[in-house]
Order: structure tokens, then sequence, then C-alpha cells
């Protein structure tokens, strides 16, 4: 894939939880949690800077020998409720650093770098 795109300037749009392939194939990273867009930017950045708490969670989750366990999404919370998704984060039922304001009101993108954006409360200081 990496060949077509440098050889022939074709563009791929990769799916995938495995940031760590992701991270050499993409020049941009869009983090999606329960069909929405949590962070995006620059793959390096992104990468190298996560700012929302399920970004960090799939970085944390690519295994690197240098640690001994991997992060998990803790499985005695339940998932976002599509069916209500107008009303706070659908990431806040399994996020470790929810506040209340997570679970009442859903948060605005906020551009964080010229190119790095992310939807979480934990950066927005308007509030």
């Amino acid at each position: 894939m990496d060949g077509l795109r440098q050889d022939k300037g074709t563009a791929f749009l990769f799916i995938t939880h495995d940031l760590a392939s992701a991270r050499y194939l993409a020049d941009d990273l869009y983090v999606m949690y329960a069909g929405q867009f949590v962070e995006h930017g620059p793959a390096s950045e992104v990468i190298h800077h996560p700012l929302h708490p399920y970004t960090r969670i799939l970085l944390d989750a690519v295994p690197d020998p240098r640690r001994r366990t991997l992060a998990v999404i803790s499985s005695n919370k339940t998932v976002a409720d599509l069916t209500n998704a107008s009303r706070g984060c659908r990431f806040a039922p399994r996020c470790p650093a929810v506040q209340d304001v997570c679970r009442q009101i859903e948060p605005e993108e906020i551009k964080v770098a010229q190119d790095h954006a992310v939807r979480c409360h934990q950066y927005d200081h308007s509030t």
C-alpha cells in the first residue's frame, strides 16, 4: 500500500483499530468513537501527542516489548447509547478521565494546533 501511495500518488482510506500500522501508512489520522470523530490531525502529531482518552487507549493497546501490560477499555462499563447520542460525550461511560460535564454536554471540536483537533471537555477552557 505504501508503495502504491508513494509511486502512483494513490490515496487510501485505511480503517483500523491498529494505530501501529496506521502511523506508517497515514499522512493524517482520524480517530473515531461510536460514529463520531474524537481527534484528528497529522499522523505524527496524533501519535506523539494524543489528546483524546480513546486515542491514548488505542495507542496504549499497541504491543510494546518495553511494557508488560496492555491498556484496555474497562469491560465493566457500558458502551455509548447511540439512541441518545445528543446527550453528553459518547465516550463518557468508558472514559478514565470523565467529568460531570461529559455526561451532560456533547463536546465541541476544539482546535489545539494548526491541524490538530479534539472533541473533549478536558481541552474546552470556555466552560
